[in-house]
């Protein structure tokens, strides 16, 4: 069996000469909840990206959360088709009450 690509091989295949910034989001879909780092273009908007991007978005650093059975899953890299996509909240933009 040959061997299988490192994380940030996969990574690198996704971003190579392009710069990006990480951005920390929760990401909703129909039967998860996705807390990782959605890589943006710097001169554009979270919205630009998502609504004239690719057709799949490149997360890392992932927490999955299964809305159905709470199954719980980290991973370092993974590929969500935008279709997918019911909700995303940038972290920062999250308020957090009784803190």
């Amino acid at each position: 069996m040959p061997p299988q690509p490192k994380s940030q091989d996969l990574i690198d295949a996704f971003t190579k000469n392009i710069e990006k910034i990480p951005i920390k989001v929760v990401i909703h879909t129909d039967s998860e909840t996705i807390i990782g780092e959605f890589h943006s273009r710097p001169n554009l908007r979270l919205i630009d990206e998502i609504i004239n991007g690719d057709q799949y978005l490149a997360i890392t650093n992932a927490d999955v959360y299964e809305k159905t059975s709470k199954a719980h899953l980290r991973t370092k890299f993974l590929v969500l088709n935008r279709e997918k996509v019911v909700m995303i909240i940038p972290w920062e933009e999250i308020e957090r009450k009784g803190e």
